[in-house]
């Protein structure tokens, strides 16, 4: 009994500061490789930091002097792992990139302010906002779109997702050619089909089942022992085929209901707030058609989150993501008058996005950001000429290097004209706790500046 009434007690204490719009939860999402671990372990360092390096302008709630103290705590949900931001912070120190994210974790940033508003200033003297902020890898984003697709469905999506390769296609139609549909091949072919997902992102193609990639604690698990069938088999009528064609289908759909939906209710039903990352540095070096891939893989996302206008009661029974930030990272990797390129092309990546978000009363801004600034930007003369270029450490062999990167297409459509590449940089050198960055402010702005009251 007694626990019964402490587990009442903490649920209406949690309800009543999601009331007062003193909890968020801040989902931070993107691809794999989008640098989700990097994001996450800078906006907490710049947090804890503020008082200290006053790093953090357009944030009005600094710029007002209003900020007090911040602290990190664990999350109310014992059950998510702890994000390691100390050891993440550690490889910054060490010049190396954290390591990606292999499952989902989280913290709560506990954030400190005077409130000026009169009547709560009477009551107490600050306010807390706890903002939660949740990881996971990358890989398993994409599986939500499986919640909106049969088995049949999601067979010709996957075959698509092969087709974008025709080497790892051709293979993948001789394998199962040569198993002949079997039962007892299911096994087998299941791997099959992950090892070809394998190499289609080793090639920087999104894949999916992302799980089949990366599957975390369902390493050798049966519940993925599935693969998709050709559209041609699936017709067909037979008992043998019907048995496979039964038992794949049932698979599929634990996977479903198991797996990728628990893992949605889990992390994704309760989002307040949203910023999707976007590596368009990374995009640039894929075709406008593998860019396009990735902007309907968004959209298909818009469908499945739960987004809306929101106010203090739908916090509490009905949560809804009222605000997304799409933010393009690596921004200092572009030099600075090509800084409004670079909006308007994740601008262009996204607008169908946008548009469906806006039409469901979803506040959306754009972004051109830097978590951590690894290089500058500096006029140099090449062949002649005054042109503005990029300046930083290489990862290949750690020497400092000025770039002229070439010219940022600023469309998806006008991506195949561009010839702009650059290479792979070190982690800045940094100097005490502060990580150099790129309109985090903004950002925190945008995404909580109205829940400080």
């Amino acid at each position: 009994m007694k626990q019964q009434l402490r587990s009442l007690l903490r649920k209406t204490e949690q309800a009543t500061e999601r009331l007062l719009h003193q909890e968020v939860n801040l989902a931070v999402t993107g691809f794999s490789g989008a640098g989700k671990s990097t994001f996450i372990t800078s906006l907490i360092n710049q947090l804890l930091y503020v008082n200290k390096y006053r790093n953090l302008p357009f944030w009005s709630v600094v710029e007002d002097g209003r900020f007090i103290a911040s602290s990190l705590e664990e999350l109310a949900d014992r059950k998510v792992r702890r994000f390691d931001f100390s050891n993440n912070r550690q490889n910054l120190i060490n010049r190396e990139w954290p390591a990606s994210t292999e499952t989902t974790s989280g913290l709560s940033v506990h954030i400190k302010y005077r409130t000026s508003n009169r009547l709560l200033s009477s009551v107490k003297e600050s306010l807390t906002l706890k903002l939660n902020i949740f990881d996971y890898p990358g890989e398993w984003l994409l599986d939500l779109v499986i919640l909106k697709q049969s088995y049949p469905e999601w067979c010709r999506y996957a075959e698509k997702l092969l087709q974008q390769d025709d080497s790892i296609y051709n293979c993948w139609r001789q394998k199962l050619d040569a198993e002949s549909f079997k039962v007892s091949s299911i096994t087998d072919l299941s791997k099959a089909f992950a090892k070809k997902l394998k190499s289609l992102k080793s090639k920087g193609f999104l894949v999916s089942p992302g799980r089949f990639v990366l599957p975390g604690d369902l390493d050798g698990a049966p519940i993925l022992e599935f693969f998709p069938l050709p559209e041609d088999f699936l017709k067909r009528n037979d008992e043998s085929s019907g048995e496979l064609i039964k038992i794949l289908t049932e698979r599929f759909e634990d996977f479903k209901h198991n797996v990728v939906k628990e893992f949605f209710d889990s992390y994704f039903k309760s989002i307040d707030r949203q910023i999707m990352l976007v590596d368009c540095i990374q995009l640039l070096k894929l075709r406008d058609s593998d860019c396009e891939v990735v902007a309907e893989a968004i959209e298909e996302l818009s469908s499945i989150f739960c987004y809306g206008e929101s106010n203090a009661l739908k916090r509490i029974w009905s949560p809804k993501i009222d605000k997304v930030l799409f933010a393009a990272t690596k921004s200092d990797q572009v030099p600075s008058d090509q800084q409004h390129r670079l909006q308007s092309f994740i601008e262009s990546l996204f607008y169908p996005t946008h548009n469906k978000l806006k039409f469901r009363n979803t506040q959306v801004s754009f972004l051109t950001l830097s978590s951590v600034k690894c290089t500058e930007s500096l006029v140099a003369e090449i062949n002649g000429e005054q042109l503005h270029c990029i300046k930083g450490t290489l990862s290949e062999n750690g020497e400092d290097m000025v770039v002229f990167p070439g010219l940022l297409p600023d469309t998806i459509e006008s991506i195949h004209n561009s010839d702009y590449d650059l290479p792979e940089y070190l982690p800045p050198l940094l100097r005490g706790q502060e990580i150099p960055h790129i309109r985090m402010g903004k950002l925190l702005e945008f995404i909580v500046g109205d829940l400080f009251l």
